[in-house]
């Protein structure tokens, strides 16, 4: 049988959300499959309650600041490539660019 964590490094989820100051429907929805931008906050099941390692937090939250940090990709279709190389074309032909 797997050895429980110890006490001080498990959280209820009532427990998160008064830490992080959201509902606690937003850690449950953080939990559930989907999570946030595809990742999910790691949870346990002791004695039929879900918990979450304070370590897990950690990488989540950390997880989700890198996220925010980088800028957005944009994706392109090549229709719409094949249109503003058209459009930049006919900028460059009229002299504005």
């Amino acid at each position: 049988m797997p050895q429980k964590p110890p006490k001080k490094d498990r959280l209820t989820m009532a427990e998160v959300a008064r830490s992080l100051d959201v509902h606690v429907s937003t850690i449950w929805r953080w939990a559930s499959p989907g999570g946030v931008g595809g990742r999910r906050l790691p949870t346990i099941k002791i004695g039929g309650r879900k918990l979450v390692l304070r370590d897990d937090l950690e990488s989540f939250l950390a997880e989700l600041n890198a996220d925010q940090s980088e800028p957005a990709k944009a994706t392109v279709s090549a229709d719409r490539q094949r249109q503003i190389a058209a459009a930049e074309a006919r900028l460059q032909a009229a002299g504005i660019l």
